[in-house]
């Protein structure tokens, strides 16, 4: 082997010597601190749309990541005390000393949903008057003034226990239901799921009960931040994110927890008793 080779092949041994130590030193064990919200982020299991975003993310950089849950107002003062690395989600606050924000990393979604079948036209909060209508607890707080108003002059609930929310409306207790697109699509198909499990479907020839739902957009989309007591770990994990959102990594996620919605009906019951 001539000396130039020799010399490239050492060189080549040193660089990767090199590059695999400084990706050891700046690999870290980082603790992220969340709060239980499915599908957002579930307890149960560590994992959660948004867990699993900036985990992998972070997984990818070459960290290990553990995960823990508290109300995240203590989360926010763990990550300023240093006491924890990171804490999620959280909304628009401007950087300071001692905490630092990602750009967003996913998009709340507050809708409200109806029946298909019972055609309701709602192009504006003032059209929920007179209807039953379910939310979560403290939703007038969210939504402003024009929400509020609207609400005094239906029939209006809250409920803590989102869960029950899409079959209440399939079951007609409620005309309309305010939620995050995300947390009521994942509990229509927990629930479609469980219900045929049990071998009782609501809707036996309907493949996807997410066909059944019309959605009325009038509530601006929310966007959710990462927070970090390191802004260089922050600014690291911003050039990650936004790769990870062009391949459109996080849609393979979001999937994963609500399924595919579609707008197809397979076979409508009156379809099924014509033709038997």
């Amino acid at each position: 082997m001539s000396n130039i080779n020799i010399f490239a092949l050492k060189l080549f041994t040193a660089i990767t010597l090199i590059l695999l130590l400084f990706g050891q030193a700046n690999s870290r064990d980082l603790l992220v601190f969340s709060s239980d919200a499915p599908p957002h982020m579930i307890a149960a299991n560590n994992s959660g749309i948004d867990i699993d975003i900036v985990k992998i993310i972070l997984t990818e950089m070459g960290h290990k990541v553990s995960i823990e849950f508290s109300p995240l107002k203590r989360a926010m003062e763990q990550v300023k005390k240093k006491e924890a690395d990171i804490f999620l989600p959280t909304f628009f606050q401007q950087d300071s000393s001692n905490i630092f924000f990602s750009n967003a990393f996913i998009k709340y979604r507050p809708m409200i949903f109806s029946l298909k079948k019972n055609h309701l036209s709602i192009a504006n909060f003032a059209d929920l008057k007179k209807l039953r209508v379910l939310s979560f607890q403290g939703a007038t707080g969210y939504f402003g003034e024009e929400f509020y108003q609207a609400t005094r002059q239906a029939d209006y609930t809250e409920l803590h226990d989102m869960s029950k929310f899409p079959e209440l409306l399939l079951m007609e207790r409620y005309d309309t239901v305010v939620l995050d697109y995300y947390i009521f699509y994942y509990f229509l198909k927990m629930y479609q799921e469980q219900s045929e499990l049990n071998g009782k479907p609501l809707f036996p020839f309907v493949d996807n009960y997410s066909s059944l739902i019309k959605r009325h957009d009038l509530i601006a989309e929310v966007d959710a931040y990462v927070g970090f007591n390191d802004e260089l770990l922050r600014d690291q994990f911003n050039t990650r994110l936004k790769q990870f959102i062009e391949h459109k990594r996080d849609k393979e996620i979001i999937e994963k927890y609500i399924g595919t919605i579609n707008s197809r009906i397979l076979v409508l019951n009156s379809q099924h008793q014509s033709t038997s």
